[in-house]
């Protein structure tokens, strides 16, 4: 036998093996043997990973001139889902109105149980292993700043990339998504000193992410989120609700409840956080990270 004949004669072998790795998913879902098997996924942040389509972070209405760098440990807890992803954010000042903001998980693992595989129909039979999420890139645009008596306020314009992986698991969505946001927020000092400060805000805006539907390709959501912070010196507490409704009205409407404790020194900030989310988004997370302040 030739080499070529050999070669002709392991393709179908090695096709076979393949596709038998996929009959128990085949069977599980009733595969048509037509229809590809992304469509059976379905893009809602109810039916997907924690990082795929998160609620966005609360605006409050402020802009930064800082040069800094966020790095973070994130664990997600759900009855039926495990995740424990880094996350990174690089915020760069591009002029004194503007900041440049990039943030990103660039790792996760996941461990879910079969039950919630299938609910997912991901394809992966054993339900562990590891993603990379997607890249964010954000302008903010201060549209009005520190007026005596008139809020905050900045404009939003963020991206999503299609650089997460891991769709045939659920985990990402491998599609882009955009969202614009605007929000009002100011600070009030509680002491003649300015000490205690508290600061109330809001945030307004819509949220577009593309699916693999083939009746509506895109999802139209809302965006909201409102927030109160709290400062003593060094210190300050934030309590945050936000989220998202979309249009399909299934498990695309996640909410969730942001609790952050910041310590705050010149050249490094200290987070805890703690997220608490609805049925859309069946998650309880806990994020601990530093922030450097590099210029």
């Amino acid at each position: 036998m030739s080499w070529k004949s050999f070669i002709f004669f392991l393709i179908p072998i090695f096709s076979y093996s393949q596709a038998d790795d996929y009959v128990w998913w085949n069977n599980k879902h009733n595969w048509d043997g037509i229809t590809p098997w992304s469509q059976y996924i379905i893009m809602e942040p109810g039916y997907m990973g924690p990082n795929s389509l998160p609620v966005p972070k609360i605006a409050d209405g402020s802009i930064s001139q800082k040069l800094s760098l966020e790095t973070d440990i994130d664990l997600h807890f759900s009855p039926g889902d495990k995740t424990q992803n880094l996350f990174l954010d690089l915020n760069i000042p591009i002029q004194e109105k503007v900041n440049l903001k990039i943030w990103w998980a660039p790792i996760e693992h996941f461990s879910t149980d079969t039950n919630t595989r299938d609910m997912r129909r991901a394809r992966g039979k054993d339900p562990e292993g590891w993603s990379v999420g997607d890249v964010y890139i954000a302008t903010v645009i201060a549209l009005a700043q520190n007026h005596d008596k008139w809020p905050d306020v900045t404009l939003g314009i963020n991206i999503k990339t299609a650089s997460g992986n891991n769709l045939e698991n659920a985990r990402h969505t491998d599609a882009p998504a955009y969202y614009f946001d605007l929000a009002f927020g100011k600070t009030y000092s509680l002491d003649a000193e300015g000490i205690y400060k508290i600061r109330p805000y809001a945030m307004g805006g819509f949220y577009v992410y593309q699916t693999n539907r083939q009746d509506y390709y895109q999802n139209d959501c809302i965006l909201w989120g409102t927030g109160l912070d709290f400062s003593i010196r060094d210190w300050e507490i934030k309590n945050q609700v936000g989220g998202y409704i979309g249009y399909f009205g299934t498990l695309d409407r996640p909410t969730v409840y942001r609790f952050q404790l910041w310590f705050k020194q010149k050249v490094v900030h200290y987070q805890f956080q703690f997220q608490v989310g609805n049925g859309s988004y069946p998650y309880n997370s806990v994020r601990l990270g530093t922030k450097f302040i590099l210029k």
